[in-house]
């Protein structure tokens, strides 16, 4: 299907020249960055650390689409319903804001009201989701890999294992 330069560029999209353990932990680290609040700067923040610590960039940023407008819905209330749960404060809901008053002096405070919790809510929420990738892209890749390994090596040596 692909061929010479397409092989490469394929191969470095996909982290075959690197472990298992690295592509998918750079995809579980794009999943955690992506769940983030940080609405709008997932993409340079997953960017930035694929490049500090020479991850996979493609895998990086294939993990941060994880937050995209049909998942939004479902991951900014689950954190920010965790976050108002784990801070214990009853002050820490939605339908108290008074949303016309959003450029009034009283804008921070209710902006802070609804952030802290999110943040605080990210992080389990974020950590779990990624744990759970990392397990689950690192089986696939490996199964994978395993299965072309062994086309390859069929290919190469037809015939081999079978019995006359």
């Amino acid at each position: 299907m692909f061929s010479g330069r397409g092989k490469k560029i394929l191969k470095k999209l996909m982290g075959l020249n690197d472990t298992v353990h690295r592509t998918a932990l750079a995809f579980a680290l794009g999943i955690f960055i992506g769940l983030s609040p940080l609405l709008g700067l997932q993409t340079l923040l997953a960017l930035f650390i694929a490049f500090a610590f020479k991850l996979n960039r493609a895998a990086v940023l294939v993990g941060t689409l994880v937050n995209n407008p049909w998942t939004i819905p479902l991951i900014y209330p689950a954190e920010f319903l965790l976050g108002a749960s784990l801070l214990g404060s009853a002050r820490h809901t939605l339908s108290g804001l008074k949303w016309g008053s959003f450029f009034s002096p009283s804008a921070f405070e209710q902006i802070k009201s609804i952030l802290l919790p999110l943040f605080v809510g990210y992080i389990p929420v974020g950590i779990g989701i990624a744990i759970g990738a990392y397990f689950i892209t690192f089986r696939l890749i490996f199964s994978y890999r395993r299965r072309a390994s062994l086309a390859e090596s069929s290919t190469q040596h037809p015939g081999a294992g079978s019995s006359s």
